[in-house]
């Protein structure tokens, strides 16, 4: 299940949990098998780990959760845009909802994935571990926060790939 914030559709003004439900409901709805992997990108790696203890709590063994260059509390992201950057009201609502969001215990396996460039992965496995009480796996990969899921996409599969099957 993909939320695609670029579709503009309108996203109704709920908590990061509600959402998180709404997202379950529907991965529920389609019988998979295994241990799910729920991976988050970004300021949505707050809704991937909510709708992975909500799995967690309803169907038994926590999901694998990837978070793919997450975003970390810092002073550097304020409640508003940069210049000249607007948002949709629905959009602008989503990101404040995840940059509020304060992680808790999560009883699962947990990868941080971490564009190179910008060298943030140990500050990232530090303070994602510490929120989440256990040690994360980390991972780095080439790019930059921008290029590293464009530009480097098979890199980043070869990663998400030894994740998956469990070598990674």
């Amino acid at each position: 299940v993909r939320l695609n914030f670029q579709a503009r559709r309108v996203l109704p003004s709920w908590s990061l949990g509600a959402i998180a439900k709404s997202v379950v409901r529907l991965a529920l709805r389609e019988r998979f098998s295994g241990v799910p992997v729920i991976i988050g990108e970004c300021q949505s790696c707050s809704l991937a780990l909510e709708v992975a203890q909500l799995l967690a709590r309803r169907s038994g063994p926590p999901s694998k959760l990837v978070l793919l260059d997450p975003w970390q509390p810092s002073r550097r992201f304020s409640e508003k845009p940069p210049a000249g950057t607007v948002h949709p009201p629905a959009v602008a609502r989503y990101y404040k909802l995840s940059r509020r969001h304060v992680p808790n215990a999560y009883p699962g396996e947990v990868h941080v994935v971490c564009a190179e460039a910008a060298g943030r992965l140990p500050g990232c496995i530090e303070w994602w571990s510490a929120g989440l009480r256990v040690s994360c796996h980390g991972h780095e990969v080439p790019g930059d926060h921008d290029s590293y899921i464009r530009r480097h996409r098979a890199s980043l599969a070869e990663t998400l790939n030894a994740i998956c099957e469990g070598a990674g």
